[in-house]
């Protein structure tokens, strides 16, 4: 099992969601990897309904918003 300091994984993590960026296997406490995992989990739902959503617009030729 890998050691460090769960503060240190939270800040990276908060740092790099800042950024509008996101990586994985970079945190080095449990706690830290199963939240980095939930993240992860989180963003791929996003993406598949962001692409349902812009295939629905194209389908139905109808202008997409911008997502911020």
């Amino acid at each position: 099992m890998k050691q460090g300091s769960l503060e240190k994984d939270v800040v990276e993590i908060v740092n790099t969601l800042k950024q509008r960026e996101w990586a994985e296997h970079f945190t080095t406490t449990e706690l830290g990897q199963e939240l980095e995992a939930e993240i992860t989990k989180l963003i791929g739902q996003l993406n598949h309904y962001i692409q349902l959503y812009i295939q629905l617009c194209e389908k139905h030729t109808i202008p997409r918003r911008v997502i911020k």
